[in-house]
Parts: structure tokens; C-alpha cells; sequence
């Protein structure tokens, strides 16, 4: 089993299961204020902080990369991910994209 982040557990240990449902209400909760904020302020544009910030909350002490873009190659079944070097590109372009709206 792979072992992530500060608590250093594999993802099947119950309390690592424990940190990631406290980590889903805080991420929610995130979501829920960052929405509630742009449709009070009108100020809606997607920031690459935003977005570094969002992932943080879902993944904090799960994984020792929580808030940043992924830094180094990463293999999940069955997808043909983009290499981590084009990350910090393709989320430039996500960006602009998303903001051109």
C-alpha cells in the first residue's frame, strides 16, 4: 500500500478514511464560502490561488503535495494523464479559458 502525506498512512487505514471525510466537510464548506463571496463581491474569476487553495482542503494531511499543482508524474488506471511538467501550462490555459466565459 502507498503511504501519503503528515498522518502516513495507506488509504485503506480507517483513520486515513476518517481525515479525508473531515477534510470533504472543510473542502465543502471552502466551496461554499469562495461561491457565496464572488456572487456577493461579482468578482467570479477562477485564480490559480482558487483553485490551489480548493485542493488543499480536499486533500490536507492526506498527501505531502496538498495545494500545489502536481509536481511529479502521477499513474492512475485506465487514464493517459497529461505529464506533470505540462501541469502548470494546461492549468494556465483552464484558467484562461474558464475566465473568458
Amino acid at each position: 500500500m502507498e503511504q501519503f502525506g503528515a498522518i502516513g498512512l495507506d488509504q485503506d487505514d480507517p483513520l486515513y478514511k476518517e481525515v479525508e471525510a473531515a477534510n470533504g466537510s472543510r473542502h465543502y464548506e471552502f466551496l461554499h464560502s469562495m461561491i457565496d463571496a464572488a456572487n456577493k463581491t461579482g468578482k467570479r474569476e477562477l485564480t490559480h490561488a482558487l483553485i490551489k487553495a480548493i485542493n488543499f482542503h480536499a486533500i490536507a494531511g492526506l498527501h505531502v503535495e496538498a495545494g500545489v499543482y502536481r509536481p511529479v508524474p502521477v499513474m492512475v488506471e485506465n487514464l493517459d494523464l497529461p505529464d506533470h511538467t505540462e501541469v502548470p501550462d494546461l492549468m494556465e490555459q483552464f484558467v484562461n479559458t474558464t475566465n473568458s466565459f
